[in-house]
């Protein structure tokens, strides 16, 4: 039985078939590779004296890699990690003669062979698409260990609360149930977590946790809170967004 979040790898199909860069671009959803309000936040994130200027860094969840171009734009080398095989392929193409790697793997599971430690992680809207408890919990254990001491993590995620009238304009066919969206699921899938209501087969696809929740979350991982900001729902964002950073703490 397969995760929910491995089928990421059909919408990647999608996008290189239409000649599309990126998830942003695919979806039609910002008209831009990565949204003002997440390069906002980095480039805030980089200011403060606690936060690294520079060095190695970790895109968890990284699609075709356009957060990690932005992040060597500024000073950073790295790894970006997805579990979409086109997506992978897609964000070397377009990283070429750039100092960045990409490998496929599943970020829930146990990490291994010779990733190294880095100064920066960076979830890409990985985390809210991660809807069992213990995916989540490998994901964060995961960003945790790779994380130097004093390393920094910054959470970018959809949280609640939810507008859920809006919710029904903004994703059509689909269905919140329990604080997780869902879409219909097509003939003769098998995911992990399938619902069935009424005559229909439903996938959860999105986590919308509370941001109080996934904070929590973050915490539990190990994690010290630096700083957080949300946004509440409002006119075409009917889930409210979570943009944490944390650090790893440094043991003496």
């Amino acid at each position: 039985m397969g995760k929910a979040y491995e089928l990421h790898e059909n919408v990647y199909r999608n996008l290189r078939r239409a000649g599309t860069r990126s998830w942003n671009e695919g979806t039609g959803n910002y008209g831009s590779e990565i949204e003002p309000e997440v390069t906002d936040f980095l480039t805030w994130v980089m200011d403060q004296a606690w936060a690294p200027k520079s060095g190695n860094a970790l895109e968890l969840g990284c699609g075709t890699g356009p957060m990690l171009r932005w992040l060597c734009g500024r000073g950073f080398t790295g790894i970006g990690l997805d579990v979409s095989a086109t997506a992978i392929a897609l964000a070397r193409e377009q990283s070429r003669g750039l100092p960045l790697r990409f490998r496929r793997t599943d970020l829930c599971r146990p990490l291994t062979g010779g990733l190294g430690t880095f100064d920066l992680a960076v979830d890409a809207h990985c985390l809210h698409c991660l809807v069992n408890k213990e995916d989540r919990q490998g994901f964060l254990t995961n960003a945790f260990r790779l994380l130097k001491p004093g390393g920094v993590f910054v959470v970018q995620s959809m949280c609640a609360p939810i507008d859920r009238i809006q919710c029904k304009e903004a994703f059509p066919g689909q269905r919140v149930i329990g604080g997780t969206l869902h879409i219909p699921a097509p003939e003769g899938c098998n995911c992990e977590g399938l619902r069935r209501i009424g005559a229909k087969d439903w996938i959860p696809t999105r986590r919308i946790e509370h941001w109080r929740g996934i904070l929590a979350e973050v915490a539990a991982a190990g994690f010290e809170l630096r700083h957080f900001r949300v946004t509440t729902p409002c006119a075409g964002e009917p889930a409210g967004n979570l943009n944490a950073v944390a650090q790893r703490p440094v043991r003496l």
